[in-house]
């Protein structure tokens, strides 16, 4: 592969005007002095022969060190982020025309969300709430675990 490749892959940014990251050394390139080794060799013997014991998912722990749905550092109380869904058509196209056409009306004033995304915030806020309170003693729900995406495949 050739330099300038390898400067591209390395990029953190898209931005061409911005200056690569500094170079760093690969795996396979001498180092002038070999690492010291920090453990005794008796420790490591140690560690090998006795392997951490494992437990199962959940267990040995407290609820106070399991953090709710909240403490996710990439969500941020207050701010509104795009978020996509998978949603049938008809079901999109008849919510959108009712809370177009119904927000307008004089009547409906303080009833009626006055678009989609306020109405959808609403439904969830409301559901969160309810499951939250049904099945979890009112608490906010653990954190679910981070989605996991399939490697992709070679073409």
């Amino acid at each position: 592969m050739s330099a300038k490749a390898d400067q591209l892959r390395n990029r953190l940014s898209i931005n061409p005007d911005e200056p690569p990251p500094a170079p760093q050394r690969r795996a396979d390139t001498k180092t002038a002095e070999p690492e010291k080794p920090t453990a005794t060799v008796d420790a490591a013997a140690a560690e090998v022969a006795a392997p951490a014991k494992t437990q199962p998912r959940g267990s040995g722990r407290k609820q106070s060190d399991v953090l709710d749905a909240l403490a996710d550092p990439d969500i941020r109380v207050g701010r509104k982020s795009y978020r996509s869904f998978y949603i049938d058509d008809e079901a999109f196209a008849r919510f959108r025309a009712a809370i177009h056409w119904s927000s307008r009306r004089p009547d409906a004033v303080d009833e009626v969300p006055e678009n989609m995304s306020v109405a959808v915030e609403t439904w969830m806020l409301n559901t969160a709430r309810d499951l939250e309170r049904r099945y979890n003693d009112g608490q906010v729900f653990r954190m679910p675990p981070k989605p996991t995406r399939r490697p992709r495949t070679k073409k």
